[in-house]
């Protein structure tokens, strides 16, 4: 296993990949890493590794920043003021609508 320096922490290389451009077609075979990065629960999702080898804690926030681009990708802890975390969780739950009422008015 191969290791390398990473923000002054030695860890293992982690598993990934690259893509040079942007087609908008993630469904093409020849694309299929076009706009694709991992950040589910599962071992191999770029956070898991990071956190597993002990790089960050086991957390990212995602800030999108308006219809002009720009915002923050972040992987670890940020710290700021009234910053609100939802964990990661390895548990799934699921809800179920079990009655909606549909009320029309004049």
């Amino acid at each position: 296993m191969e290791t390398t320096d990473w923000l002054n922490t030695s860890a293992s290389v982690l598993f990934g990949g690259c893509s040079t451009s942007e087609t908008k077609h993630i469904s093409t075979t020849e694309r299929t890493l076009d706009g694709i990065m991992g950040l589910g629960r599962q071992s191999i999702s770029v956070i898991s590794q990071i956190s597993s080898q002990g790089i960050a804690p086991n957390s990212f926030g995602h800030c999108l920043a308006g219809g002009d681009g720009g915002g923050i990708l972040a992987f670890g802890t940020l710290v700021m003021p009234d910053l609100v975390f939802t964990p990661l969780v390895k548990s799934m739950y699921v809800t179920q609508v079990l009655k909606m009422i549909i009320k029309k008015r004049k």
